[in-house]
């Protein structure tokens, strides 16, 4: 089973601030919620690039564009405290007073095991 943790952003990528969270975001991150929210999306991906065993390659791939809505899917890994694998889908969500960008990170640790599980099961019964 996944867990999802939600951020929502403000319309301006450079302005972007953390609206809402969860605890299990937090506890990953070694954040009380308060110190989460309202921090730019900046200090969330160096969070995260600092959990992981490769912290440049991580960087780049969490990279967007300012300009623009962006939709946007990325599997990555953290190393530390525990290893987790993250899937971080981003998309343009329209709302009254305008465009906000919606970032959910999902757990999908156990999903990838499995995957990874099955196909080593495939591979021993193939050799």
């Amino acid at each position: 089973m996944s867990q999802d943790y939600v951020l929502i952003a403000e319309p301006d990528p450079r302005a972007a601030r953390t609206f809402m969270s969860f605890d299990m975001l937090c506890e990953m991150l070694a954040l009380s919620p308060n110190e989460l929210l309202g921090q730019g999306r900046h200090t969330l991906v160096e969070r995260l690039c600092a959990l992981s065993a490769s912290p440049e390659d991580l960087r780049r791939r969490l990279h967007v564009h300012a300009d623009g809505p962006y939709v946007a899917r990325e599997e990555f890994e953290l190393s530390h405290p525990t290893r987790r694998v993250l899937r971080w889908t981003a998309r343009p969500v329209r709302v009254p007073e305008g465009v906000l960008r919606l970032a959910v990170y999902t757990d999908v640790t156990a999903e990838v095991d499995t995957r990874v599980d099955d196909l080593t099961i495939f591979l021993e019964d193939d050799a």
